[in-house]
């Protein structure tokens, strides 16, 4: 009693779910690749506007008559527009001003994202001033 009339679906069964598996596996590489992309694409535009923003503070310090050690602190919105204070803020730079003996004034700018608190860039400038 053996029977041979099958109607091969199982075969056919079998090799949709390996195409479809295929096709999950390949979709879902996809979506991963996209995913690291946007990732480095937007830390890649928040590194940009960080060089901005430090070079922007130090232009201003070197054009500003200020002796001394001093800190100032600068905060930006997600669009990096200038906010006052930390509430509305994403991005924060911190810039930390030495003047050493003889007229040599070096100024460190960090600029820093909020919510990981990572380091986006980092900015060492010097001014002499006559004494």
């Amino acid at each position: 009693m053996n029977r041979k009339n099958s109607s091969g679906s199982g075969m056919f069964l079998m090799e949709m779910i390996v195409v479809v598996g295929f096709f999950i596996f390949c979709a879902s590489v996809c979506i991963l690749a996209y995913a690291r992309s946007d990732h480095a694409s937007r830390l890649a535009a928040d590194r940009n506007q960080a060089v901005s923003a430090a070079q922007s503070m130090v232009e201003v310090w070197k054009l500003s008559d200020e002796e001394g050690t001093a800190e100032h602190t600068a905060y930006w919105d997600g669009d990096w527009a200038a906010v006052p204070d930390t509430e509305q803020a994403q991005f924060h730079a911190r810039m930390k001003v030495e003047t050493e003996a003889g007229g040599m004034s070096t100024a460190q700018v960090t600029v820093y994202r909020d919510r990981d608190d990572e380091e986006l860039f980092s900015l060492e400038a010097k001014k002499y001033r006559r004494p």
